[in-house]
């Protein structure tokens, strides 16, 4: 940009780059959705973790997403255009966030997604990501933590939850068998509403 402005100031020459990256990246982003949808017209697309909320972060430390997190992805609106979903976030910290909220951050990240989803018609499907162990320590959700991430979204009016983990879970025989273990003691009760 600063060959083609070179008479510009940095903070217009940095706005112009800006601008013009963000046009490239949502064409490409957008071509992208299509060619999925146009090889797998059967298949659910859209992007991972989207729509953003940030809720119970550091510089918002509520239930809902900010009025700033939801204007930026209501000017996302090309995305969920394009795509025929949406696939939110909720993937729970022990740590970070004191058991209390942890439900509520489950809850505000599914009616952000929500919300989004009812601005096109007929609204999108909305599949929460949720992980069956702490990001933060990298235990096993706690039966009660579990049964919100199950739970929650779908009160809160998501579609379904998408349970994910990574091939570091599996391993080890030794990490096949907690999760086998975990499986059959917490999530198959959960899913077929016995208690655990």
């Amino acid at each position: 940009e600063q060959k083609k402005h070179p008479r510009d100031t940095k903070s217009v020459i940095e706005k112009l780059a800006k601008n013009r990256f963000e046009k490239a990246a949502v064409a490409f982003m957008d071509s992208t959705l299509g060619l999925a949808r146009k090889l797998r017209p059967k298949g659910q697309w859209g992007y991972y973790a989207f729509p953003y909320c940030f809720n119970f972060t550091p510089k918002n430390n509520y239930m809902k997403c900010s009025a700033e997190t939801k204007d930026d992805n209501d000017r996302s609106y090309w995305m969920w255009k394009t795509g025929n979903a949406l696939f939110p976030s909720a993937y729970i910290h022990e740590k970070k966030l004191p058991e209390a909220k942890r439900a509520k951050m489950i809850e505000g990240r599914t009616a952000e997604g929500v919300r989004v989803a009812s601005k096109k018609s007929p609204s999108l499907p909305v599949y929460i990501y949720v992980s069956f162990k702490y990001q933060d320590t990298s235990s096993f959700l706690s039966k009660g933590d579990m049964k919100s991430s199950l739970e929650v979204p779908k009160r809160a009016g998501a579609t379904g939850v998408i349970i994910w983990g990574s091939s570091q879970d599996t391993n080890s025989p030794k990490k096949c068998s907690k999760l086998n273990d975990y499986v059959d003691n917490v999530l198959i009760p959960l899913l077929s509403g016995k208690k655990p």
